[in-house]
């Protein structure tokens, strides 16, 4: 079989040009993925005030003193046994790490109880937003700000 002029396959240039496509798409694709970290404030807000509700009601239903503490790295549940705080064991109520470029800063004392009617305040935020959690002592929920 003879090769027609044409025919001979993929040249250097063409392969460099495919390239270049594959890594332009591909840093299209990184700088999207970074875009969506600047909702972290907000993902992590909501996070929080669902889980604050939630503690809240098991709080109100099982008649066990439930608390929140945090600390730069992140925040967890705590119950209160014989006098002193330990970790909720809850599967529900886990430890959670807060996102790497959020910080997290409450208006009240850590550790805090939950559903004893005292409001909170707790903001996360990153370099470009923030979002504010409002408990008032049974449910809570996040806001732009």
């Amino acid at each position: 079989m003879a090769r027609r002029a044409g025919e001979a396959g993929v040249t250097l240039v063409e392969m460099l040009v495919v390239l270049a496509i594959v890594g332009i798409m591909a840093g299209l694709v990184v700088l999207g993925i970074g875009a969506a970290s600047d909702r972290s404030a907000e993902i992590e807000a909501k996070r929080l005030a669902a889980r604050l509700t939630l503690a809240a009601d098991e709080a109100m239903v099982s008649d066990r003193p439930l608390g929140l503490a945090w600390d730069k790295a992140g925040y967890r549940f705590l119950v209160e046994q014989d006098g002193a705080w330990r970790d909720d064991r809850a599967p529900a109520l886990e430890p959670h790490r807060v996102a790497s470029g959020v910080t997290f800063v409450a208006t009240v004392r850590s550790p805090f109880r939950i559903g004893g009617g005292m409001p909170a305040k707790m903001r996360f935020s990153t370099v470009k937003s923030g979002w504010v959690v409002l408990f008032d002592g049974a449910t809570a929920k996040a806001v732009a700000g």
